[in-house]
């Protein structure tokens, strides 16, 4: 007997419910023309990449990914290219693999994780934003000293535009978020 949804099958319940809706709607139309008898099973109607990329999708939807995760994950991640937009571009195509990649809304999720999936966590962020501002100090006694101009790293609360795309997609929970003040000691966190 078919599974009500593929997303319980994969994640066992770990992604979005409409992402889930859309991957069933996928699957229904795909099967439209088999009678009861002769419905194919899941697994027969996603197998290999189609199956991983439909994986990666969900799995790089949430921050919280079960070990589920771990072939769909290391499959979209071992795409890569010399130059970074053929990387992109690569795994952009992987993911469209997925017959609910075509559906409302789906392409631009697909497009928000293409390009920041993998690019847009803390530990990416808070490399990417390192700065330096210039502070004036004080240095020596009171009464004999100077001003110097010494340079003060920080971490800065931007987002690239690619990463604003993939946090504020409506399909995706993520929960990387900046914390402390700019200047502060402030850095993005998982």
């Amino acid at each position: 007997m078919l599974k009500k949804t593929l997303i319980c099958i994969l994640l066992a319940g770990t992604a979005h419910l409409a992402m889930a809706e859309s991957l069933n709607d996928a699957l229904n139309r795909s099967r439209s023309g088999n009678s009861n008898n002769n419905r194919p099973q899941v697994e027969d109607l996603f197998t290999g990449d189609v199956k991983l990329a439909c994986e990666a999708t969900l799995c790089l939807s949430t921050g919280n990914r079960p070990s589920e995760c771990q072939p769909a994950i290391h499959r979209y991640f071992s795409i890569r290219h010399k130059r970074m937009g053929d990387t992109i571009r690569a795994r952009h195509n992987f993911l469209r693999l997925c017959p609910a990649s075509k559906e409302q809304g789906m392409p631009e999720l697909v497009n928000a994780i293409a390009n920041g999936a993998g690019r847009c966590d803390a530990r990416e962020l808070n490399r990417i934003n390192r700065s330096t501002y210039i502070k004036r100090v004080w240095v020596g006694s009171r009464r004999h000293g100077d001003w110097q101009e010494v340079k003060v790293p920080y971490i800065r609360n931007a987002k690239p535009s690619y990463c604003s795309a993939y946090f504020e997609n409506g399909w995706t929970q993520l929960g990387t978020r900046y914390v402390g003040e700019e200047k502060n000691g402030g850095k993005w966190v998982d």
